[in-house]
C-alpha cells in the first residue's frame, strides 16, 4: 500500500472487532499489508462513508445520517491528514468487485474532495 512500515488492517469495521474481557480484539487480517497509517484510516473512513444501508427509505435515511456523523467524527478523532492517503485507499476500494455503482461514485466523490 505504498511506502511505510506500519501494519495496516485494510478492512477495519465493527464486525472485525470483538469485545472481550481483556478489551477489544481486531480480527480478520486477510487484507493486511504494510504502508502508511493514514492509508488504513482513509480506507476505514471510506468504508464507513459509503457503505450501503439496508432497510426501507425511513430506516436508510436515519441510519445514513448517523453513518455520516460517525464517519466525520472518526476522521476528526484520527487526527491525521488523509488528503494524500485518500487516492491510495480509493484505488483499493474501487478495485473491489463487490462494490456497487452507487458506492463507486461515492468513493470517487469523496476521494476528489479529500
Amino acid at each position: 500500500m505504498g511506502e511505510g512500515d506500519a501494519l495496516l488492517h485494510l478492512d477495519l469495521h465493527p464486525d472485525n472487532v470483538l469485545l472481550t474481557a481483556d478489551g477489544p480484539v481486531v480480527i480478520d487480517w486477510t487484507n493486511a499489508a504494510r504502508g502508511r497509517p493514514e492509508v488504513d484510516v482513509a480506507d476505514a473512513w471510506l468504508a464507513m462513508s459509503v457503505g450501503s444501508v439496508p432497510g426501507g427509505r425511513l430506516q436508510a435515511a436515519v441510519v445514513g445520517a448517523a453513518q455520516g456523523t460517525f464517519a466525520r467524527l472518526f476522521r476528526r478523532a484520527a487526527g491525521l491528514d488523509l488528503a494524500a492517503a485518500l487516492p491510495v485507499a480509493a484505488a483499493r476500494r474501487l478495485a473491489d468487485r463487490n462494490l456497487g455503482e452507487g458506492e463507486r461514485a461515492a468513493v470517487r466523490r469523496l476521494a476528489d474532495r479529500g
